[in-house]
Formats: C-alpha cells, sequence, structure tokens
C-alpha cells in the first residue's frame, strides 16, 4: 500500500467525530479503541478489529497510524511492508510492543506464527 493509499485509508477511518475539527485527523492520525473479550484485548477502528498475534520488534515498526482510546503514550504503528488493514503494530512508548491481526486475516507471512494457541492460522 502507497503512501497515497495510507493517507485515504486513515482519512475514511475517523468515524468517531469530525475529521475537519480532529487533531488527531489533521495531524494523520485515527483513533483506535480497545475493546476486551474473553481472552484478549482487541483493537478497533471502524468495522477492523485487530487481535493479538504475538510480542514484536519495535525495528518493525512503520509509519504511526493512529493512538489507543485517546493515550497518546500508547501509539499504532504500520508493520514495514505490510497492509495496515490486515497488520498493525501496537505498544506503549516505554515497552515492548504487539503485532495484531485484523480478524479477518486467515493466512499468516512465511515464518510467522501467533504466540496464543486460540490465535493460530485457520483458527478463528
Amino acid at each position: 500500500m502507497g503512501t497515497n493509499d495510507e493517507t485515504r485509508w486513515l482519512a475514511r477511518s475517523c468515524s468517531f467525530h469530525d475529521p475537519d475539527s480532529c487533531g488527531l485527523c489533521t495531524a494523520g492520525l485515527s483513533a483506535f479503541r480497545r475493546i476486551v473479550k474473553l481472552d484478549y484485548a482487541a483493537l478497533c477502528l471502524e468495522a477492523r478489529v485487530y487481535i493479538p498475534s504475538s510480542v514484536f520488534d519495535r525495528v518493525e515498526c512503520g509509519r504511526q497510524l493512529g493512538i489507543v482510546d485517546g493515550d497518546e503514550k500508547e501509539t499504532v504503528y504500520a508493520w514495514k511492508d505490510h497492509d495496515p488493514a490486515e497488520w498493525i503494530i501496537s505498544g506503549f512508548d516505554h515497552d515492548g510492543v504487539m503485532l495484531y491481526r485484523e480478524q479477518a486475516v486467515m493466512e499468516f507471512p512465511a515464518g510467522l506464527e501467533s504466540e496464543y494457541s486460540w490465535n493460530q492460522s485457520g483458527d478463528i
């Protein structure tokens, strides 16, 4: 996904408020929200629900996409060379980061597996 496509995706993603007056939107960032499930906490953006996949290396973070629940310390990034509609990375500035996959994504990139038994390729 190129920069222009990514910008259009982000512009579509702000459904919580008026994108023209929102500081997040004017900065090109989106407002993700957390929902707590039985076994995990997911991140949501519009109709997309991202579920945790595995602890990840911060060097894999691409450009910042947004923040979670209004907390500027909990940031969301694109995963380098991957579509943010399918894969994102999130974490706090001082902690490690977690790779999330959009729940409809059933194929993992080669060599990647979830650390969670309930979240294996094809199990959901």
